[in-house]
């Protein structure tokens, strides 16, 4: 059984919308959107997120190299829809990127489970409840990465994203999610492919971290 150490969240069990994914959800936002996006962020896209709020309302998050930019659906006054851009600019060179693979062997069970007895993370307080559950579905090294530059407060800014697809033999799990304070932003994404028989398995993980000081 795996268990909790200081940066360590409890997982939750994660439901899933069938909503189309991250990709339809970005075709919603229009083509002027997009350019917007990608423009603020510096003019390349690194990585990216999109969900609907509703049938017809869409956000997206996206990650360049000069900063992280929200969009955030919104309604003029001639009934028309639109998008409240926000940007976290980055210090100039100051984003860093780690990339890195694990593998892990599954028994009957998944291992994401904790003892009921550990002390809660530092920033267990200042994050929801959903988020802290959305981080302990990830790797030891993810979660600490994700965390480690950040003491408790409560202007803490963070989101996050997953989803899935399934085959006969083979699950993949995608996940986005960002962190950030007045001073750095930390913004970590993968995929878990987990392949399982009757009595064990197997999860690859493929995981990215970026950093940066914010301007």
């Amino acid at each position: 059984m795996r268990k909790l150490g200081p940066l360590l969240h409890r997982a939750d069990e994660l439901g899933y919308d069938s909503n189309g994914g991250r990709d339809s959800a970005w075709a919603e936002l229009g083509s002027n959107a997009q350019r917007q996006l990608r423009s603020r962020v510096g003019g390349e896209i690194l990585d990216w997120w999109a969900y609907p709020a509703s049938d017809d309302e869409f956000y997206a998050v996206v990650l360049g190299p000069v900063g992280l930019c929200k969009a955030e659906p919104l309604t003029k006054s001639d009934g028309k829809r639109a998008y409240r851009m926000k940007l976290l600019r980055f210090a100039p060179d100051s984003l860093t990127e780690v990339t890195w693979r694990q593998t892990e062997e599954l028994g009957p069970a998944e291992r994401n489970s904790a003892s009921s007895k550990h002390a809660a993370p530092p920033l267990a307080s200042c994050l929801s409840t959903d988020f802290c559950g959305f981080l302990g579905n990830l790797t030891d090294k993810a979660q600490t990465l994700i965390q480690e530059p950040y003491t408790p407060q409560l202007d803490l800014a963070y989101s996050y994203y997953y989803e899935k697809e399934s085959e006969l033999s083979e699950t993949t799990w995608y996940f986005w999610c960002y962190l950030a304070d007045n001073k750095i932003l930390t913004f970590c994404s993968g995929q878990k492919a987990t392949q399982r028989t009757a009595s064990a398995g197997q999860a690859r993980w493929k995981m990215t971290c970026y950093r940066a000081a914010i301007a």
